[in-house]
This record gives C-alpha cells, sequence and structure tokens, in this order.
C-alpha cells in the first residue's frame, strides 16, 4: 500500500512537470504521452529495492524485516508528501 502511495505521488510529479495538454484524439493522449514509463520504471525500481532488502535482511525474523521495510517505505511517502505539499504552486502553474 505505501508503494502505491509513493507511487502515486511520483506520477503526480511527472504529469505536472511535463504535462501533455495538446492532443488531437483521445488516442493521442495514451500512446503519445511518455510520462507512462515512469510508472513502469518506478515498478522496476520497487522491485530492485525489495529483492535487495530480501537479500540484506535474510538472517532476521522476518516480523522484524518487514518493520525495517515498513519504516523506510513510511519515510520515503512522508518525504515525497512532502515535496508535492512545498511545491504544489509551483507545480500547477504548468497547467493553468
Amino acid at each position: 500500500m505505501l508503494l502505491n502511495i509513493i507511487q502515486s505521488y511520483i506520477n503526480l510529479i511527472v504529469d505536472l512537470k511535463k504535462p501533455k495538454l495538446e492532443w488531437d484524439t483521445e488516442y493521442a493522449v495514451v500512446k503519445q504521452n511518455l510520462n507512462l514509463v515512469f510508472p513502469m520504471l518506478f515498478a522496476l525500481v520497487a522491485i530492485c529495492i525489495m529483492v535487495g532488502f530480501g537479500l540484506l535482511l535474510n538472517g532476521l525474523d522476518y516480523k522484524i524485516s518487514l518493520l525495517i521495510i515498513l519504516i523506510i517505505f513510511a519515510i520515503i511517502a512522508y518525504a515525497v508528501d512532502r515535496v508535492v505539499y512545498k511545491n504544489q504552486v509551483g507545480l500547477f502553474k504548468k497547467i493553468f
């Protein structure tokens, strides 16, 4: 769930930084928008992070490992939330 929250915020930031507001058809919105690549890259990075943590925390109890991973991703989610909150005016300027 935390990864979904982080991914949603990152997708929001990417879409606001590089909005594709000029398009001719609905097809162009989906097929010619390169912002859809970023969720796939984020998923790949998240999988690599999870595998890395799995290998790193292999000797620990699974409850402790889960707690460590949960705390790390909670900190990342909070940091991304703060970035969006601090820069919300600048991010939304490109839309209007």
